[in-house]
């Protein structure tokens, strides 16, 4: 695998309740990758909108657009948000 770029990706996971996301961040740290992907935690329960960045006891605030939920980039390319 080539040299990844220093901050270029970043993944938001909701640790506590999805086993992939379990893995995806089991791996990023195996594989010493923390400096090139970033990962913000989303709250551990999924509300009727989806998983959220409310600040739930484990989880991380949205890092970059100060998103509420995590469908949001997805409302907003779409035409929604």
């Amino acid at each position: 695998m080539g040299q990844l770029s220093e901050g270029r990706w970043h993944t938001p996971l909701p640790l506590q309740r999805v086993p992939v996301g379990q893995r995806l961040a089991v791996i990023r740290k195996l594989k010493k990758r923390e400096g090139a992907i970033g990962l913000t935690v989303v709250d551990p329960r999924m509300g009727d909108d989806g998983w959220t960045f409310q600040g739930e006891p484990g989880s991380d605030p949205e890092p970059f657009c100060s998103l509420e939920f995590l469908r949001e980039p997805h409302d907003r390319a779409r035409g929604f948000g």
